[in-house]
């Protein structure tokens, strides 16, 4: 008899462990007992990554609950594909508990790709980007692109650099943009580091500095050297990242830019976020339920070179993108300001489960009917007196890639003061929230 059993499935628990065991009661235990855990597959991670995702103890009875909570885990590293699990028993009379792994693709070889920005409009990228550096799920990333956006730099990242799941992050970028819809030129050099600490499994806390020289020229000058210290603080009890089918994420963080030049042109900024997911109805293929709501407030910096604007693919979907001609034309003005909230609504429809292909690759296929809304002002009481929303209403399309989570396609018609716009088709990585 094979013993290689029980491979589990997210959404089966001890019931059917206890199920079957019975069955073959005379041949093995109701308990069994772990005396050893084992990795199969990996060919570039290194043991000490999985180690300290695993919380199933050594020397104790399988728990089943424990060890898919080690799979979410592990699967919210991003470096695996597919992960399994069985118990292979010992001569002693104990199990192993074996962990089958199927490694993502986890490097991207220099790569040129369209990219979209709501300030610089389209561009080519091209880069460099490995997401386990070393085996050690550092990511390192050199980074290019021209077009709409000429830039270029260097990224860092370890979730987990100082032990006790301490991460630290650096930045270094240099960029050269023709702005969208201020007709302005920007040149932007900026330097940032940023270290955070989990406490449990679902408070993180962020603590950066960044150091930013942003020039806009057209027929006047505008610059800004800022010291931008940020503070953040994020809730997290999401089950799968990419796609959750359950959980809450909060997220607040204050950024407080001090201008070394001009004091005038010092802020603040408070940006909020709100998220929640619950699946509807227990499907074969997952129906669920994703809310959001953004708010983002300013105090002082309110110069025009600043200003925001609302219609793209990570705010409101189903408007044309902003530009220079649509920004002037005053009709338009409540699409601009400095403050906003944006809500959105999501149905997420699994249509093609994740999996991986004989080339290693993940993919599959989503379906997605959303609707978005939200205003704009200058000020926070302008907001507030605005009688009409700002919506967007439409599908769209997931398909889930290596490192970027997703591929989002989204089409969609807005709506202002009861008149439509014309269809916007959005093109974006990874889920709107």
């Amino acid at each position: 008899m094979n013993f290689n059993y029980f491979i589990k499935r997210p959404f089966k628990g001890l019931f059917l462990f206890f199920l079957f065991s019975n069955c073959f009661s005379s041949e093995l235990p109701s308990k069994p007992f772990i005396s050893k855990i084992n990795y199969l597959g990996i060919k570039k991670t290194q043991d000490f990554v999985i180690d300290r995702e695993i919380r199933h103890p050594k020397n104790s009875y399988l728990d089943s609950m424990f060890v898919e909570e080690d799979k979410t885990r592990l699967h919210n590293l991003g470096l695996f594909s597919d992960i399994s699990w069985s118990i292979v028993p010992l001569e002693d009379g104990t199990f192993i508990l074996q962990y089958i792994f199927i490694e993502t693709i986890q490097e991207i070889p220099i790569t040129i790709l369209p990219f979209y920005n709501v300030e610089t409009g389209w561009s080519i990228r091209g880069g460099w980007l490995i997401n386990n550096y070393l085996g050690k799920n550092q990511t390192l990333g050199l980074i290019g692109s021209f077009g709409g956006l000429n830039t270029y730099g260097i990224k860092f990242y370890d979730p987990w650099i100082f032990g006790n799941h301490i991460s630290l992050g650096f930045n270094l970028t240099k960029a050269f943009y023709n702005h969208t819809f201020l007709n302005k030129n920007v040149l932007s050099n900026s330097v940032s580091i940023l270290m955070g600490k989990w406490f449990g499994d679902r408070i993180k806390t962020n603590a950066g500095i960044k150091i930013e020289n942003k020039q806009f020229s057209s027929d006047d000058k505008t610059s800004f050297f800022s010291f931008i210290p940020e503070v953040s603080i994020v809730y997290d009890s999401r089950d799968l990242y990419w796609n959750p089918s359950s959980g809450l994420n909060f997220y607040n963080s204050m950024i407080f830019s001090i201008d070394y030049r001009n004091n005038s042109y010092s802020n603040l900024i408070w940006k909020q976020s709100y998220s929640f997911y619950q699946e509807l109805m227990d499907l074969k293929k997952k129906l669920i339920l994703s809310l959001n709501l953004t708010l983002y407030r300013k105090w002082e910096g309110k110069e025009e070179v600043r200003k925001l604007s609302l219609g793209d693919a990570y705010s409101i979907r189903g408007w044309s993108l902003p530009d220079y001609k649509i920004y002037s034309e005053s009709r338009n003005s409540f699409r601009f300001g400095h403050e906003y909230f944006i809500g959105s609504i999501e149905l997420r429809k699994v249509i093609i489960d994740k999996f991986v292909t004989n080339y290693g690759i993940e993919t599959g296929l989503m379906l997605v009917g959303f609707f978005d809304f939200g205003k704009i002002a200058d000020n926070w009481s302008d907001l507030k007196n605005q009688k009409t929303i700002i919506a967007g209403s439409g599908f769209g399309f997931r398909i889930p890639i290596p490192l970027f989570d997703a591929i989002r396609i989204d089409l969609g018609w807005g709506l202002h003061g009861g008149i439509n716009s014309k269809p916007s088709l959005h093109f974006a990585l990874m889920q709107k929230f």
